[in-house]
């Protein structure tokens, strides 16, 4: 009974909470629109814990007290090379970083000579002015070959072949607020080589210098086993 009598009171303390909202806030959470949103209440802003959770923050509850631990914002994921911090998502679908907005339009396997994987690109400009890829720092995970990477199932990783002329025009060439960039990327194993192993995330390390991104970490990590 003392325990319904609690959820019956949390309850209505939440309900006049967000009846004296206001306004309200779509979310982002590491790049991507969360389905709750957060409130205003006389100048304070209260951000639900489901979305606190979907940032990495963990909670506990125990009797009247609510504990949050709060991961190291730069902290690596596991994973070797391509562990690194990143937004995060699946095949069409569009991540966010505070300035581009970047998504995997398809994945195809190339079974002539020589062999590997075709990587469709877009990049499409978030924020309110022209920008270039060069100009946000993202121009290096480009043109560097360690900057970017298609990663394996037998945990070997392939760098991007074709004409470096061709991705110095891509990144210097100014996007419009809300404009896109599309590009093909192939990486490829030495000719007569075996067929590569299955393909499961792409990598795409920017460097957080040259943009007001608005996470720890702008890279993008695609993983190539999902599709939205």
């Amino acid at each position: 009974m003392r325990r319904s009598l609690a959820i019956i009171a949390a309850a209505t303390a939440g309900l006049a909470l967000a009846q004296g909202a206001q306004q309200t806030l779509q979310l982002i959470v590491n790049g991507r629109p969360a389905v709750t949103k957060a409130i205003i209440v006389s100048g304070k802003t209260y951000v639900p814990l489901d979305a606190l959770n979907a940032a990495g923050v963990t909670s506990n509850r125990s009797g009247t007290t609510l504990t949050l631990t709060v991961p190291a914002a730069q902290q690596a994921a596991a994973g070797g090379a391509n562990g690194v911090t990143a937004v995060e998502g699946c095949i069409n679908e569009t991540l966010f970083n505070g300035v581009w907005r970047f998504r995997v339009t398809r994945l195809d396997a190339l079974t002539g000579e020589p062999r590997g994987y075709s990587v469709g690109l877009e990049f499409r400009n978030g924020t309110n002015r022209a920008q270039t890829l060069g100009g946000t720092g993202a121009a290096g995970a480009l043109m560097e070959a360690d900057n970017f990477s298609l990663a394996l199932a037998d945990g070997s990783t392939i760098t991007p072949g074709g004409s470096i002329l061709d991705l110095q025009a891509f990144a210097t060439r100014s996007v419009p607020q809300g404009g896109s960039l599309a590009y093909t990327l192939r990486f490829l194993v030495p000719e007569g080589a075996p067929a590569p192993a299955k393909a499961t995330k792409l990598v795409v390390a920017i460097p957080r210098s040259g943009a007001a991104y608005t996470v720890p970490d702008p890279s993008f990590r695609v993983r190539l086993d999902c599709n939205r």
